[in-house]
């Protein structure tokens, strides 16, 4: 069984509660990330993440990250990795901090770790794409405004939606 330990990122881009949303932006593009953790002291507090800032029309640079931080779910390093995929299901979250019993952190995980080892995590050919697709996927039409695209996956913490035409046949994605 995989455990934590061996898909977790232990060099770790972190930001401080008080830092502004404007450098925790610049922090996730010069370092190509998603997700920062925000620690005190090495403590694990919470996340910020270029998903919870698309969700928000409106924010100023000056605000604080403690402000708009969320309080994510947290991991073991001796978790195995289905347990940590589960939580980030559960959660509805694309990244777990890996912490110790004081709560420093010591690691972190995200979808991307958890897709690039998922063939030590699970079988895939014990599964067949029904099995785990969504069965009513929410979508756009082909001829609605790229604005209520952008609204509907802010609303859904999604980076990609489904294009359908006027029958409801598939005809493309959109991504942002």
């Amino acid at each position: 069984m995989l455990m934590a330990s061996e898909i977790m990122r232990r060099k770790i881009i972190t930001i401080e509660p008080d830092e502004t949303i404007a450098t925790a932006i610049s922090r996730m593009i010069e370092n190509n990330i998603h997700h920062l953790p925000v620690t005190s002291s090495k403590k694990f507090l919470g996340m910020i993440g270029f998903d919870s800032l698309l969700r928000r029309p409106v924010i100023p640079v000056s605000t604080k990250v403690s402000t708009l931080m969320e309080y994510g779910p947290r991991g073991k390093e001796d978790s195995s990795a289905i347990d940590i995929a589960k939580l980030m299901v559960d959660a509805g979250r694309k990244a777990v901090a890996i912490v110790d019993d004081d709560e420093k952190l010591i690691g972190i995980i995200t979808t991307t770790d958890i897709i690039k080892n998922i063939s030590k995590i699970i079988n895939p050919s014990e599964y067949k794409v029904g099995d785990i697709m969504s069965k009513e996927p929410i979508t756009v039409n082909e001829d609605d405004d790229v604005d209520l695209a952008i609204k509907t996956m802010r609303e859904i913490d999604e980076f990609s939606l489904p294009v359908v035409n006027e029958y409801g046949k598939l005809t493309g994605i959109i991504n942002i």
